[in-house]
């Protein structure tokens, strides 16, 4: 191998003509036949000049990542991933990994996602993801039944139907007094039927009087006996009453200026809407004014 001064002594005659540069015809070694045979050793040291000038040493360099660097979720390819997998770090690679519990990310660099982003697998590569809003789910792509959501099914199971009930103890304000109990409800409303004769003497025995009757049950009957002003006064009287020509019972006042009666024996009580009532005058002893009144109980159910 030639050293520098070596190299350095070796000459290459040149002969210069009126136009161009020429070497002689003769045969000649070049200076690159000289260095290629002498197998120069050139150290990387004793290069001058700057890298770019180089292009295809430049060009290769720039097709190079440095030592230290990073990559952006688009550089991930799936690896074998499944739709909705995530990556986790094994210690040593980033795999596809189905998440069935709560996993550590940390060792994730933020890779251009923004706060609150996810990284999911669109189907081609792992990209930051913002979660849905719940105004942007379409509840038919919910999959599952609601029960499987059991903080919502709690929240269900906490209201009420739309149509329901309450019972009394519900209603916060309920004040009981100001209220009618079942108890206090009447079943039937109480009508009077009945028939008023006035007379300046005692009342002639046989006068008959007509009326209708309410549906329901007589339940008692009443006799008064009175004075011109009105004033009681005492007698005797006995009023016959019919039901569509058939006898029922027999009102009686005996000495005295009133009776009520709710024994009613041997009356036939039951009524029927529109029934023709006729009343007659059977006996009457010192009464001139008298009012027969009659109770019917009519169901209100």
């Amino acid at each position: 191998m030639l050293s520098s001064s070596q190299l350095r002594s070796i000459k290459v005659p040149l002969f210069i003509s009126t136009k161009e540069w020429d070497l002689p015809s003769r045969t000649y070694t070049t200076m690159w036949d000289i260095l290629s045979s002498a197998q120069v050793s050139i150290s990387w040291g004793s290069i001058t000049g700057d890298i770019s000038t180089q292009t295809d040493l430049s060009g290769l360099l720039a097709t190079k990542a440095e030592v230290t660097h990073t990559h952006s979720p688009n550089d991930l390819t799936s690896g074998g991933a499944l739709v909705n997998q995530v990556l986790r770090y094994n210690g040593t690679n980033w795999v596809p990994f189905t998440l069935s519990s709560t996993v550590s990310l940390s060792n994730l660099t933020q890779s251009g996602a923004n706060l609150n982003d996810v990284i999911s697998w669109n189907g081609s590569n792992w990209v930051p993801t913002a979660p849905s809003s719940a105004s942007s789910v379409n509840w038919g792509n919910i999959l599952g039944t609601l029960s499987d959501q059991t903080d919502l099914q709690s929240a269900l199971n906490s209201k009420a139907a739309l149509t329901h009930t309450h019972v009394k103890a519900d209603i916060t304000d309920f004040n009981e007094s100001d209220y009618a109990t079942p108890a206090d409800i009447p079943t039937h409303v109480v009508n009077t039927i009945g028939l008023t004769i006035r007379s300046t003497s005692d009342i002639t025995t046989g006068y008959k009087a007509l009326g209708r009757s309410f549906q329901g049950v007589i339940t008692a009957y009443r006799i008064d006996s009175y004075d011109s002003s009105n004033a009681p006064v005492s007698g005797s009287i006995q009023i016959k009453v019919y039901k569509n020509t058939t006898l029922i019972g027999t009102a009686t006042l005996s000495s005295a200026s009133t009776v009520y009666d709710n024994t009613l024996t041997g009356w036939t009580t039951s009524l029927s809407s529109d029934d023709k009532i006729e009343y007659e005058v059977f006996s009457c002893s010192g009464v001139s004014n008298v009012t027969l009144t009659l109770y019917v109980n009519s169901s209100l159910v």
